[in-house]
């Protein structure tokens, strides 16, 4: 695997922005000479999901996530435990972590149903969507 440094991109063509030293490793790209910003290297770093892989490889850890939609079951930041799951073993008031319309949330199963997989949402009332997309389970809040 290349490490992309910034003397290997430079300065970015569209904005012009000196880029820092980003001695980091694209997992999911090989890009040999490109000129970007740091704002579109974040964003190319962000297309790997840390969680997904732990969890398709069948490991259990320790995570967070900003943001208040879970509340009072999950605090903003507040370490939970995730482990590997089949949306078919999940439930009804399970928090699970999934991909809904392209978007990875750890939100509750609001409904089941063996068709459309799990129905997902928040603990606002908000509605996510069905998904049979599901990789882990809450099974610890810390």
């Amino acid at each position: 695997m290349n490490s992309i440094t910034a003397k290997d991109l430079g300065i970015c063509v569209v904005c012009q922005p000196q880029i820092l030293d980003l001695r980091t490793k694209l997992d999911c790209h090989i890009i040999p000479n490109a000129l970007l910003c740091a704002g579109i290297f974040r964003n190319l770093i962000r297309m790997k999901n840390y969680k997904l892989e732990k969890l398709q490889n069948g490991e259990t850890f320790v995570t967070s996530e900003k943001g208040n939609s879970m509340i009072p079951l999950i605090k903003s930041g507040q370490e939970h435990k995730l482990a590997p799951v089949k949306w078919e073993d999940c439930n009804e008031g399970d928090i699970v972590y999934c991909k809904v319309k392209g978007s990875f949330y750890t939100h509750l199963v609001k409904g089941k149903n063996n068709e459309k997989g799990l129905l997902i949402g928040n603990n606002k009332g908000g509605i996510n969507g069905w998904t049979k997309q599901v990789y882990g389970r809450v099974v610890d809040v810390l």
